[in-house]
């Protein structure tokens, strides 16, 4: 199934990687296109939901998040994405050129919230997503990477 973005940032990241793999078919270049999953560790500086929880449990906030409890979550250390990065620069002429890199098929946003009350006892969270059709964020498949890049 191809892609379905649902932001605008989703869409940019698929339109570069088009881009990049159209420029790999018209001028016969070596071209990997790597999809990393949601990026956590030091270093980073952009917000996520995954920081927004840990603050709102630190604080005692009560807080809400757009999320539903059977949402898959693919976070993965900075660490793991350069090691994704070293291996697919190893590769040379493949003929497979997508890959996902992320640290495995995912795990439940409930399990997240769980974790989180574990630690921080008293934490006021709770998710509000809906799934009216039954639809969300799945597993990534992270099979090709450890089959051809050995990540």
């Amino acid at each position: 199934m191809l892609p379905q973005p649902t932001s605008v940032y989703a869409a940019s990241k698929l339109a570069a990687e088009h881009v990049s793999l159209a420029y790999r078919r018209e001028h016969k270049l070596d071209v990997i296109a790597l999809r990393l999953s949601w990026t956590y560790g030091r270093g980073r500086r952009t917000p996520t939901m995954l920081g927004a929880i840990l603050e709102a449990a630190l604080a005692g906030a009560e807080a809400r998040f757009a999320a539903h409890p059977d949402d898959l979550t693919h976070y993965l250390h900075v660490d793991d994405a350069v090691a994704g990065l070293f291996a697919a620069a190893r590769t040379v002429a493949l003929d497979e050129v997508v890959f996902n890199i992320t640290a495995g098929t995912g795990v439940p946003m409930s399990h997240i919230m769980e974790t989180v009350a574990q630690l921080r006892p008293g934490a006021r969270l709770s998710l509000e997503g809906v799934r009216a059709d039954g639809a969300g964020p799945t597993a990534i498949d992270n099979a090709l990477a450890a089959r051809i890049l050995d990540f």
